[in-house]
């Protein structure tokens, strides 16, 4: 009779000779606090760089004047501290971001800098190289950068950012731009090593909704009025002459209207508030071109299933079906 042969000595259940062994609660603890300090050096020596890199940069600091709202450009307020303004009051609605051949109220020039933008201003009527030049610079970027024709007491060429001030623009690319590089790439470094965590993924965010719409500028003004009250949205400014209609915060739905991105591959869904600024300017006797700028963020949602909680601020891009919705409701309401 051959006898059975027993398990090898030193066989445990569990052991390699059964399949991989998951790590235990207390080294995966382990190992996340270790990448979080890894994750907290990256980001030190980043702002370490970025302190270093900014000593002796070009141009001035301009002390703030604050963020204080106003009506109108016409409203009177304290007087700007530097000139163009880099801070201080301003209006509720941003100038399109892109070039521009005339100039810009200052009162609006202070918000689209508070939003982070940059504003290239030339003074000058015979230089068509260096507006050229200048554009070709500005339009790289699909936003946040403005060229405009400048106030005709200004040098030749200014940039102005939130509370700095240029005075002209470098011939080569600033060190500050290879060092956004760097740190991007630690971010980037930073979130390969923690991805177990669901990272964020924000969405594309889309440029304004520009649409031409065949009828007058006092014709499409009354529509769109019309077309605004009858979707019940809430006015902040209306500006006929400027021709410009700013909007309060309102509610949207998350993913019909708004896109709020995603945690790993759950959707960010609930309700977004949104606010849009439209910008209506005649193009001819018989053609009106209409374009909305939208600016969307959630701070009450779920990621995928269960309930919609408070939560960071998280921001949200326009899908455009609300603004070509309301287009289309213009031209209903525009005369036979």
């Amino acid at each position: 009779m051959t006898k059975a042969r027993g398990k090898p000595k030193g066989f445990k259940k569990g052991s390699a000779a059964a399949g991989p062994r998951r790590m235990s609660r207390r080294t995966r603890r382990q190992v996340t606090w270790a990448l979080a300090v890894v994750v907290i050096l990256l980001l030190a020596g980043g702002g370490w760089m970025w302190a270093r890199t900014g000593e002796g940069r070009p141009g001035e600091f301009v002390p703030s004047l604050g963020n204080d709202h106003v009506a109108t450009p016409e409203t009177p307020h304290i007087p700007y501290n530097s000139d163009p303004p880099t801070s201080g009051p301003h209006v509720g609605w941003l100038a399109p971001w892109g070039v521009h051949t005339q100039p810009i109220p200052k009162e609006l020039q202070v918000h689209n800098l508070e939003d982070g933008g940059v504003l290239v201003q030339y003074n000058c009527d015979d230089c068509p190289e260096l507006v050229a030049k200048l554009q070709a610079i500005v339009e790289r970027y699909r936003d946040h950068v403005i060229l405009l024709d400048a106030d005709r007491r200004l040098r030749r060429v200014r940039r102005a950012a939130d509370r700095a001030l240029h005075r002209r623009l470098s011939r080569h690319r600033p060190p500050r731009a290879l060092l956004m590089r760097r740190l991007g790439l630690l971010l980037a470094l930073s979130v390969a090593l923690v991805a177990c965590g669901r990272p964020y993924i924000a969405p594309i965010l889309p440029g304004a909704h520009r649409e031409r719409v065949e009828a007058g500028y006092d014709a499409v003004w009354t529509a769109l009025i019309r077309a605004l009250a009858y979707e019940n949205v809430p006015l902040k400014a209306v500006a006929r002459d400027s021709g410009v209609i700013a909007s309060d915060s309102f509610p949207t739905i998350i993913g019909l209207y708004a896109d709020c991105g995603r945690y790993g591959d759950r959707s960010v869904e609930g309700q977004a508030q949104v606010t849009f600024t439209i910008f209506i300017q005649a193009d001819g006797p018989s053609a009106t071109t209409v374009q909305v700028n939208t600016k969307m963020l959630t701070e009450r949602y779920r990621r995928g299933s269960g309930k919609v909680r408070p939560g960071p601020p998280v921001p949200c891009a326009s899908t455009g079906r609300w603004e070509a919705n309301l287009l289309d409701t213009v031209r209903q309401f525009l005369p036979r």
